[in-house]
């Protein structure tokens, strides 16, 4: 790293992956930014720790593209000797996503136990029993372990890989999945048999909704069930059957609607999905733009023209 710092342009041009940003900044051989930022540190009671340091956690070392730096305030606790779950975010978020995150708060997130590039950079030890995985430009490539000394990582491997190499944008032409990076995602597991609750916002506001249920039971299709937002149960079909008996209303479906409409407000059209697990918890599962692609039509006939009733551009 110094014999970095301390190169001429020449060499910093000719090292892969500079920018041409960081070669000038390079080149100036500035470090009072550096030394403000250690001078801040050091008054909050802030460490500061390099790749370098001995403290520097050997499992962060070791995963790829390390941070350069961590801070630590207090005690930082043995994260070598012990399994540990690590709250990854995304080091290029952008606006919006900092200020979804602020609006609905962590709580309502899925944990997220660990991000790669590759399956072969997946940390197996490290994640717990039971866990999911997913990719992060796709749909379709979910893989659920209930017990990790039965899973099959090889097979798990194999669909990760053919999912990470797939261009998902170019099957149906959704443009929110175009330029997503292809990684991993490990994510806690939720629990068997949840309710998965799909709400239409249209200007901001809830209208409708679906909830799919046997989605994890291989004995039986996954059930489609439409509700208004009073939870009024609808005529309405779409892809799958109904249920035969209709899925109760959950405990927690006004907290539902509330964070719905915060994060649906910047939308015309916007699906939310949401889950409520045995302990009481709320969590939001992700944005949905394209129902089905906007491919699969509703019954009865008339049904997609009274939904789409809905839709109003411009919205304000």
């Amino acid at each position: 790293m110094k014999e970095l710092f301390l190169a001429g342009e020449e060499v910093l041009r000719q090292t892969p992956g500079a920018k041409k940003n960081e070669v000038i900044a390079l080149c100036r051989k500035d470090i009072s930014g550096a030394e403000a930022v250690e001078q801040s540190c050091r008054k909050k009671g802030i460490r500061v720790l390099c790749l370098r340091d001995a403290d520097y956690p050997d499992r962060l070392r070791n995963i790829d593209d390390p941070p350069i730096v961590i801070y630590v305030k207090g005690t930082l606790p043995p994260v070598d000797d012990r399994l540990c779950i690590g709250v990854v975010g995304t080091r290029k978020a952008t606006e919006y996503g900092l200020e979804t995150a602020e609006r609905i708060g962590g709580e309502h997130v899925v944990p997220t136990l660990g991000v790669w590039d590759h399956p072969e950079q997946i940390d197996w030890e490290a994640l717990p029993a039971q866990f999911v995985l997913k990719c992060t430009h796709d749909s379709g490539s979910t893989i659920v372990c209930t017990d990790k000394a039965a899973f099959d990582r090889e097979a798990a491997c194999a669909k990760l890989s053919a999912a990470l190499a797939s261009d998902y944008w170019r099957r149906d032409r959704e443009w929110a999945y175009k330029g997503v990076q292809p990684r991993i995602l490990a994510e806690e597991y939720l629990g068997a048999g949840l309710a998965d609750y799909k709400l239409f916002c249209f200007g901001g506001r809830p209208e409708f909704l679906f909830v799919a249920t046997d989605r994890d039971n291989p004995e039986e299709e996954t059930k489609f069930d439409f509700f208004d937002t009073q939870w009024h149960h609808l005529d309405i079909r779409n892809g799958h059957p109904n249920a035969a008996v209709p899925p109760a209303r959950p405990a927690h479906f006004a907290q539902m609607l509330a964070l719905a409409q915060t994060l649906a407000e910047d939308f015309p059209q916007v699906r939310l999905d949401f889950y409520e697990t045995p302990d009481g918890r709320v969590l939001f599962g992700e944005y949905t733009f394209y129902h089905w692609s906007g491919f699969v039509p509703y019954e009865p006939d008339g049904t997609d023209e009274r939904l789409g009733g809905y839709f109003k551009i411009p919205f304000r």
